[in-house]
């Protein structure tokens, strides 16, 4: 039914601009003078495997690179992955076109195992006035833990697209890794997030500025300042397109609080901070049969170890320390750990730094970074803290 296809494509004067439905109307007439012309590959959808033959005699017959691209989408979409690769390899850097090498970039690199990077930049340079190219340059160098060519990267993105609240959040991210807490503190208070489904990174990139920037207060040895830090980690601002989940997982900054509350003298606070941490850390607290160090269910369960010592829960701690099964890395660690903590003399803070010398591994990335600096952070030992208190379950 070629002549009701012809009809059907030519009913309706704009599609004949697009480079799908102009191949197939060159196709089904045999005159291939109509592939002729400027070809603009936006938004052109070749996914069909009818397409396939169609796309193909068009880069048979016209030596525009668009037709190539167009046929290694369609065959990209339709699993056949290798000549799709093949296709774009071949057409070097002849598109002037910034989608192209960001699909060739993603192509290369799930196949073949490629660098995007170069692609990427190229992308970028062609079409700077397009934010998504940017987002995907910015998404691959922070993956690849380019953080300073990422920040370069956001300086041109941001300085283009102002307000752009997912450039924000890249912003964000890339200044907590840069170790620049209180400027990504600072970026976030300013930035206001479209509620969504996937608006849950934005919280937590704030609540990490403010508790990495808290840990540095602390171990300048200023309290007040990791009060205001830690204060607002607790907070989930409406600016951010989220709302406070029915038990949000807060241990750090409660553990922190700890900290911060002993060194400035409220040992109450401090005691109730670190009951927190142990109510929310569960059954390894818990007597008279804590859970076994192997079973803990993540690392953020180690809080649980130093607060038991604030709060001169000795009897538990020994009890932790005499697991002597332990068989994951995790396990060990809280045994050796738990050990320290209650028949050593070094104060809790350096106890934990010398067992962590030996479990490097446990610590890698910036998570575990902060968990080590959590559980090494100066602070007040337990005898002092609890003077006059009461260390009750």
């Amino acid at each position: 039914m070629r002549e009701e296809a012809l009809a059907v494509l030519e009913a309706d004067p704009e599609r004949r601009l697009d480079p799908v439905s102009r191949a197939w109307r060159a196709w089904l007439r045999g005159e291939p003078s109509l592939l002729d012309g400027p070809i603009d590959p936006a938004f052109a959808f070749p996914y069909r495997t009818e397409t396939l033959p169609v796309l193909d005699w068009a880069s048979r017959n016209n030596d525009h690179w668009a037709w190539r691209y167009l046929s290694a989408l369609n065959l990209w979409a339709v699993g056949d992955d290798r000549e799709a690769a093949s296709i774009m390899e071949s057409l070097g850097q002849a598109p002037d076109f910034g989608p192209f090498y960001v699909a060739r970039a993603r192509l290369l690199s799930e196949l073949r195992g490629a660098s995007p990077g170069p692609d990427l930049r190229r992308a970028v340079s062609l079409d700077p006035g397009n934010r998504t190219l940017h987002i995907h340059l910015i998404t691959h160098l922070q993956g690849s833990g380019a953080w300073t060519e990422s920040s370069d990267a956001l300086r041109a993105a941001r300085a283009r697209f102002p307000g752009d609240f997912n450039l924000d959040l890249l912003q964000a991210r890339t200044l907590i890794n840069l170790g620049r807490a209180p400027a990504a503190a600072a970026v976030l208070e300013d930035t206001r997030v479209l509620p969504s489904e996937n608006s849950g990174e934005s919280h937590r990139l704030y609540e990490l500025a403010h508790t990495l920037a808290a840990l540095d207060a602390l171990e300048e040895g200023d309290p007040q300042t990791a009060r205001t830090h830690l204060h607002a980690a607790l907070e989930w601002p409406e600016s951010l397109g989220q709302g406070r989940p029915y038990e949000p997982e807060e241990r750090m900054v409660r553990f922190l609080h700890g900290r911060m509350d002993a060194l400035l003298g409220d040992e109450g606070e401090a005691a109730g901070a670190f009951r927190t941490v142990l109510e929310a850390t569960g059954s390894l607290a818990a007597t008279p049969t804590p859970r076994t160090p192997a079973e803990l269910r993540g690392p953020l369960d180690l809080l649980a170890l130093p607060s038991l010592h604030a709060l001169d829960r000795i009897a538990e701690l020994e009890a932790i320390a005499g697991h002597t099964s332990a068989d994951a890395d995790l396990g060990r660690f809280a045994v050796r750990l738990a050990g320290a903590l209650a028949w050593g003399s070094e104060a809790p803070w350096e106890a934990a730094r010398r067992v962590a010398a030996e479990f490097p591994f446990l610590f890698a990335g910036l998570e575990g970074e902060m968990l080590l600096r959590a559980l090494t952070v100066p602070g007040i030992s337990g005898s002092k803290q609890q003077a006059g208190v009461g260390g009750g379950p």
